[in-house]
Order: C-alpha cells, then sequence, then structure tokens
C-alpha cells in the first residue's frame, strides 16, 4: 500500500499506521526470546537465596505502584528463608507476582498481599496472595498461564509475568497452582523443590 500510494501524505499515513503493529511485535519477540531462554537454560547456576532479601529488593523496584496504590505487603519466611534456586528467576518469580497483586487490585479497598514460604510433604514453596479482582478460573483456568492472555482491562496487562512465570518454575521442575475468587482474590502457590 505505501508503495502504491501517490502522495507523500498518502505515504506517511500508512507508515504511522504500521508503528504500533511494529511496537507490538518487537514487544512479542522480546518475550518469545526471553521464554526461549528460560527453557535452554537447562545449567543455570544455583543460588543461596535469602527470600526476605529478595523480597525486599522486589517491593523496591515497585515502591512506585506500593506508594500510589497504598498497598501493605507482609511477609513471612520463618518456615524457609533460604532457599537453593537461581537468582535471576527467583527475583523474576516474586516481582512478577507482587506486580500483578498491586497491578490488579480491587479499587474498593487497600491492597494487602502476603509472601511466604513454607515446607509441607517433602517439599519447599512459595505462596503470593492477595485480595484483589480475582480471576474467573472456571471461565478462564485454561488460559491463565497462556502467552499474552489478559483477564482485566488494565493498560498496562500485558500477558506475560505469570507465563513467564510458569516457564521458570517448570524450568526447575517445580509446579504453580492458582487459586482465586473474582472479586475476593488470588493465591498462587508454587512448588519450588523436593528438599533433600
Amino acid at each position: 500500500m505505501i508503495k502504491e500510494s501517490k502522495t507523500l501524505k498518502e505515504k506517511q499515513l500508512y507508515l504511522d499506521k504500521q508503528k504500533p503493529i511494529i511496537v507490538f511485535l518487537h514487544e512479542m519477540f522480546e518475550e518469545l526470546v526471553e521464554a526461549l531462554q528460560v527453557r535452554m537454560d537447562s545449567l543455570i547456576k544455583l543460588n543461596q537465596i535469602n527470600l526476605e532479601k529478595c523480597t525486599k529488593r522486589a517491593i523496591a523496584l515497585l515502591q512506585g505502584e506500593v506508594l500510589k496504590s497504598g498497598a501493605v505487603i507482609t511477609s513471612d519466611f520463618s518456615k524457609a528463608n533460604t532457599i537453593t534456586y537461581p537468582k535471576k528467576y527467583i527475583d523474576s518469580i516474586i516481582f512478577n507476582l507482587l506486580s500483578n497483586a498491586i497491578k490488579f487490585r480491587s479499587p474498593e479497598r487497600t491492597p494487602t498481599i502476603n509472601i511466604r514460604s513454607y515446607k509441607k510433604d517433602g517439599y519447599t514453596y512459595l505462596q503470593v496472595k492477595d485480595n484483589g479482582l480475582g480471576i474467573d478460573l472456571k471461565k478462564y483456568g485454561d488460559k491463565l498461564f497462556k502467552l499474552r492472555k489478559t483477564f482485566h482491562n488494565h493498560p498496562d496487562a500485558k500477558g506475560f509475568g505469570l507465563f513467564i512465570t510458569k516457564a521458570q518454575v517448570e524450568a526447575m521442575k517445580g509446579k504453580i497452582i492458582a487459586k482465586s475468587d473474582p472479586g475476593k482474590g488470588s493465591t498462587f502457590t508454587i512448588k519450588l523443590y523436593k528438599n533433600k
């Protein structure tokens, strides 16, 4: 259409229409590269991670959103504060889950988010619970961790955070489970690994 345009103004109009498409494709390409990196990262280095410090870093990165939303974030790592996990994965997992909890808060109440770790049945778990908008799992459960799937009309929703979180958890042979009630909130529980 640009080739066949007769005037410069018409060419410019078509070029302007292409810009958002190019931006979208560029973002999707970057997301797919990151997802592929997770799947190829089978030899990723394991680190001793202090979950309290890791969570404080994530909250510091989200400080603007925390202050703006008035979110109250509590944590309890008394049952398993130190874990053996790739640092870049756990940083990303905690950041994505906290970010989503703030982003998809309910306008009807102060957002409260609790993050905790614990051990059960020989496994170490990490859990993030919020009182936000929640997700209708009967309707969207099979799409929850899919790429570019969003469930609320939020301008910053990209449908990538949960996708990459699941990919990172599964790359380490773990499992992520979601429980959610529309209008009440969500709980994401991650079975990190079997204790030795």
